[in-house]
């Protein structure tokens, strides 16, 4: 029993921010196409590139 909630509370917000990410690009193509491209392929593209540097960050905090 113990694992499913485990394995519920790792997946659970996942689910959701899949969700939440198809329903914002729902409006926002909705709205205006070539804003929805701008912000759904800028959005991860910059959590990609400032990722790794906030995990370095974070190790010097620690330090």
């Amino acid at each position: 029993m113990q694992t499913i909630s485990q394995a519920l509370t790792v997946v659970g917000p996942g689910v959701g921010a899949v969700i939440a990410y198809l329903a914002v690009a729902a409006l926002l193509v909705s709205v205006s196409p070539l804003i929805a491209a701008v912000v759904l392929l800028g959005i991860p593209t910059i959590v990609m590139l400032v990722g790794p540097l906030l995990t370095r960050l974070q190790g010097t905090e620690t330090e």
